[in-house]
């Protein structure tokens, strides 16, 4: 399906969503059927969506943060391989 050159409330509010859930700008045109390059038009010459974008990013930078935290505190299990079978995890941290 081709990018829409149109802006409709239905895909504003999935190209934002897709913003805040830290999607970068491709995945959120391909949520919302926009074309890449429309959006950075449309930011430009709308300042009401420019906001939300800005927002969205906001809001974005606050959970990749906390994910980021996380992993540093909490760490995650990596599982352990050996003669092709899973044996176990070990837990790492970054």
């Amino acid at each position: 399906m081709p990018a829409k050159s149109t802006r409709t409330p239905e895909g504003d509010a999935k190209f934002i969503a897709a913003l805040e859930n830290g999607h970068p700008v491709r995945a959120a045109c391909e949520a919302a059927g926009y074309s890449r390059t429309r959006v950075y038009l449309w930011r430009q010459e709308d300042e009401a969506f420019a906001k939300l974008w800005r927002r969205a990013l906001f809001i974005a930078g606050d959970l990749l943060e906390e994910e980021a935290d996380r992993r540093g505190r909490d760490g995650y299990d990596e599982p352990v391989f050996f003669q092709g079978a899973e044996r176990g995890a070990k837990r790492k941290y970054s």
